[in-house]
């Protein structure tokens, strides 16, 4: 499906795509705890910096696994995430 995380405070937002959301949830909250991998995206840097728990996280819509990508593309452009987000790329 598709998800997006939304800092409450700011507004800024970054959507993705999982084949399991559940299991993409906790890998975003490790990583921006610092745990398996390192903060290297501007998303997991500003978690850290911000606290996850100042993050909300939602489904957007659930898609079946070979539309993901096109669905994701399309929810960056709509959100503009890229441009006022968090997004490093258009997705896909």
């Amino acid at each position: 499906g598709i998800y997006k995380i939304t800092h409450i405070d700011s507004g800024l937002a970054y959507v993705g795509q999982a084949r399991n959301i559940k299991d993409r949830w906790i890998e975003h909250i490790k990583c921006s705890l610092g745990i398996d991998t390192p903060v290297t995206s501007q998303l997991y840097a500003f978690t850290r910096e911000k606290g996850i728990e100042n993050f909300t996280f939602e489904v957007v819509e659930k898609v079946p696994k070979d539309q993901l990508s096109e669905r994701e593309k399309f929810y960056i452009e709509f959100y503009q995430t890229k441009e006022y987000g968090m997004n490093e790329k258009k997705g896909g």
